[in-house]
C-alpha cells in the first residue's frame, strides 16, 4: 500500500511540475522571469499558508534546521530563476531536459555525506539518466 501511495504522489508531482514548467516558460517569455517567479510563488505561498494553518499546530524549527531551510530556499530560488531564464532564452524542451538530471547531484551528495550505498539496479538507473 505504501508503494502505491508513493507512486500516486509521484504522479501528482510529475503532472504538477510538467504543467507548471510549461506555464513558467510561457510567463517568462511574456512578462519576464522575475515577475513570473514573483507571482507564481505568491500564489503558491497563499496555498502553503492555508495548508499550514489547517494542519493543526505549526511548530517553529530549531535554529540549525531553520538555517538549513533558509539555505534550501536560496538555492531553490536561484535554481528556479535559472530554469525560467533558460526558458526565456531558448526552447523549454532543451532547458527541461538538461535540468532533469538534477537527481544525480542528490545521489552523489547522499553518497558523499551520508555514506549511502547504491544497489546495482539504482546504479544502472543513474547511468541511464546520465
Amino acid at each position: 500500500m505504501v508503494i502505491l501511495e508513493s507512486i500516486a504522489f509521484g504522479l501528482v508531482a510529475m503532472f504538477c511540475w510538467g504543467i507548471s514548467d510549461f506555464l513558467g516558460a510561457v510567463g517568462s517569455k511574456k512578462i519576464g522571469v522575475f515577475k513570473t517567479l514573483f507571482w507564481g510563488w505568491a500564489g503558491g505561498l497563499m496555498l502553503l499558508l492555508l495548508a499550514s494553518f489547517t494542519q493543526g499546530s505549526f511548530l517553529l524549527p530549531t535554529f540549525s534546521t531553520l538555517f538549513l531551510i533558509v539555505i534550501f530556499g536560496f538555492l531553490e530560488v536561484i535554481g528556479v530563476f535559472s530554469y525560467f531564464k533558460a526558458f526565456s532564452i531558448n526552447k523549454a524542451s532543451i532547458a527541461a531536459a538538461v535540468s532533469a538530471i538534477y537527481p544525480v547531484i542528490t545521489v552523489f551528495i547522499g553518497i558523499a555525506l551520508f555514506a549511502e550505498v547504491i544497489s546495482l539496479k539504482q546504479g544502472m538507473s543513474i547511468g541511464l539518466m546520465i
